[in-house]
């Protein structure tokens, strides 16, 4: 089963790192948090992200910005909300947003460059942006992830605060997640249409 293989590679790592903290343990440990909550164990998830939320922030500190730990938060925002312990999973996805927000918002440097790229390249060089659109469009599609992911949680937050009565600060989380998405479409517009006029003859 799965739970006897991620068993057996909690194992090996233990093994292999001892007892000290480490990234590979905690993201199995929250892997094992997840088949567990997918079988309806939902107090065996509990424990198991917590154990790895524990050791991620032992690794990368108390408000570490990392999307591991970010997803762990996700996960207990989940099995909070499940339990009926709306405070606790607000709680948890606010973390989650948190680290988040630092991470996913803002557009990498590397797609900037590739959009700046694109827009010098000219009909006289084809090759060039063959091989370019390329990179972009996999560098986009990686960015485009991230800031779904960003929404995914925004709204599960949303969702919680009308659960909890407080429907203004849904309604703002729910127009942030919005205009994400907007701007994602509105930028994928922009440097397609500029791209067409470069390739102009």
């Amino acid at each position: 089963t799965a739970l006897e293989e991620y068993d057996r590679a909690l194992r090996t790592l233990k093994y292999d790192y001892g007892t000290k903290p480490n990234e590979k343990v905690a993201n199995v440990l929250k892997e094992v948090g997840d088949v567990f909550f997918d079988a309806g164990k939902v107090g065996e998830a509990k424990m198991k992200y917590n154990e790895a939320l524990d050791m991620m922030k032992q690794v990368y500190g108390e408000h570490g910005q990392n999307v591991n730990m970010a997803a762990t938060y996700d996960s207990l925002g989940l099995v909070h909300g499940n339990l009926g312990d709306y405070e606790q999973a607000k709680s948890m996805y606010e973390e989650a947003l948190m680290i988040k927000r630092g991470v996913y918002l803002d557009m990498d440097e590397d797609i900037q460059d590739m959009t700046k790229s694109l827009h010098e390249i000219t009909s006289g060089d084809l090759e060039s942006y063959e091989v370019m659109i390329g990179k972009y469009m996999k560098t986009i599609k990686h960015q485009d992830e991230k800031n779904m992911d960003l929404v995914n949680t925004l709204r599960n937050l949303a969702h919680l605060h009308v659960k909890l009565g407080n429907k203004q600060h849904a309604q703002d989380l729910y127009k942030e997640s919005l205009e994400i998405l907007q701007k994602m479409c509105d930028s994928k517009l922009v440097n397609v249409a500029t791209s067409l006029d470069n390739l102009a003859p």
